[in-house]
């Protein structure tokens, strides 16, 4: 991941998580005052519904929230995402939707800035080196671009804005999946092109583990991927005479 400040954060963040879904947030010690979240559609709580504005969608129709909200919520869900279960555990409310109030929210208790479909890698990336087109509606840059915005406002200069990230356990991830959805996506498209870019999905995600460690973040949680070319559905698009 880069430096060895990275990796002991990271190594951190893993234990915190640990203790987060598995003990009580009064006997674990954790006193973080806000959580802010990056990633996509396993993470976000309203972003991309709101980028899409008062058109149908069937994101804002049931079964979408109908478990815990009892109504869309803007979650890719039919109830809760994982960050709404570590924001509980925090004893923090549940993250809102950054873009909504990206110009005037004060975010005291943090913002999720995770948008549905977003990839780690920019679209320039697989234009350049794949001649391969992907629309994301959102990236992990777009994502940092606009917390760095937020933290401009509400705690200007380098002392405050180190002060305000001392206290906060920011979520970088999941993000990257899409990545490779996208391109396992098109069955015209070789199996085995996405391991050649792996490495640069990764680091793009520890580079940004890093940045948001130079702003003054001290606990971060990095969530891994799920075994994405496992999924059955890529496995008959993309098949193979190897058995293994």
């Amino acid at each position: 991941m880069g430096s060895r400040t990275c990796s002991s954060a990271v190594v951190l963040a893993i234990s915190v998580v640990a203790v987060l879904l598995n003990a009580d947030v009064a006997l674990c010690g954790c006193r973080y005052k806000r959580f802010f979240a990056f990633g996509d559609s396993l993470i976000d709580t309203g972003n991309f519904v709101y980028t899409i504005g008062n058109g149908p969608s069937p994101l804002k129709e049931l079964p979408f929230g109908m478990t815990f909200f009892k109504h869309p919520s803007g979650r890719i869900s039919d109830g809760r995402v994982v960050v709404d279960f570590y924001a509980e555990a925090l004893g923090l409310p549940l993250l809102p939707p950054s873009i909504p109030e990206e110009a005037t929210g004060q975010f005291p208790t943090g913002a999720n800035f995770a948008v549905f479909g977003s990839t780690a890698l920019p679209p320039e990336y697989f234009k350049t080196k794949y001649n391969f087109t992907v629309n994301p509606p959102s990236t992990l840059d777009r994502q940092l671009a606009s917390f760095k915005k937020v933290l401009a406002r509400i705690a200007p200069g380098a002392v405050a804005t180190r002060a305000l990230l001392n206290d906060s356990l920011v979520l970088v991830g999941e993000i990257g999946g899409n990545d490779y959805n996208f391109w396992f996506g098109n069955p015209s498209k070789p199996r085995a092109t996405p391991e050649e870019y792996l490495p640069d999905v990764v680091a793009r995600i520890g580079a940004a583990v890093q940045e948001v460690i130079d702003l003054g973040a001290r606990t971060i949680v990095v969530p891994d991927n799920f075994p994405i070319g496992c999924v059955p559905a890529y496995l008959s698009a993309h098949q193979s005479n190897v058995t293994a």
